[in-house]
């Protein structure tokens, strides 16, 4: 099976102070599918775990999990090997209650079930109309799986004209009037430094995520090559 984004889901319920969001797959996970699950939240980094109801075992805590100066906080984590069934993610704050909290999540089918993520990376920029996120894969193919946001001015962000763009977009009203959060992806047959820029009409934040994922039967990097000692 050639990995795909099978399903994704997000919500942004507003101003209410929480602790935790949670949000329900609408179809039932694929056996062995992995999970990116990606969380905003108002104000500093706090400690932030995943979890869900499906007898999964998360990760502790976050890959990256960064603030945007005066604005929010955002991270991701990803699950591998997820079991078959009705599943519904929670990301919970560990510190202190706060709003605005966000959660997209995307199942991530024909990936192998060990080894996610490949590489990943969480980029904040302030004042930009173009930012370039990176990360390094070492297997391939790959699904690089993405999501940015612009929460101060709630400007849509362009992504990067290489991904195929979620069709939920977009998403996330981040305490204003739009929606302005958008996620994307794209599979890869290439290996090494993986760079995405994504884009904005008007000098702002721009908060961005990746993780790459590896597909069931990838190939790892040669690590150079062999040499073979023949006695005469």
């Amino acid at each position: 099976m050639t990995i795909s984004v099978l399903q994704e889901k997000q919500i942004s319920p507003g101003g209410a102070f929480a602790s935790s969001l949670a949000l329900a797959f609408t179809s039932s996970i694929t056996a062995g599918s992995a999970i990116h699950a990606i969380f905003q939240y108002n104000g500093a980094v706090q400690t932030v775990n995943f979890s869900d109801n499906n007898g999964n075992t998360w990760p502790a805590g976050t890959l990256d999990n960064f603030n945007d100066p005066g604005n929010s906080s955002t991270c991701h984590q990803v699950l591998n090997n997820a079991n078959a069934g009705a599943t519904t993610i929670t990301a919970t704050i560990t510190g202190s209650s706060t709003n605005f909290l966000c959660l997209w999540i995307k199942e991530i089918g024909g990936a192998a079930t060990t080894g996610s993520p490949d590489g990943h990376n969480g980029v904040n920029s302030t004042s930009t109309t173009s930012q370039n996120i990176s990360a390094t894969n070492t297997s391939q193919p790959a699904l690089i799986s993405v999501l940015v946001s612009n929460d101060s001015t709630q400007e849509v962000p362009v992504l990067d004209a290489s991904l195929t763009a979620s069709s939920i977009n977009p998403g996330w009203n981040y305490g204003g009037a739009t929606s302005s959060t958008v996620a994307g992806h794209k599979r890869i047959t290439s290996t090494g430094l993986q760079t995405l820029t994504n884009t904005q009409a008007s000098a702002d934040s721009l908060n961005a995520v990746m993780a790459i994922f590896l597909e069931a039967g990838g190939a790892a990097v040669p690590m150079g090559p062999k040499l073979a000692f023949i006695n005469p």
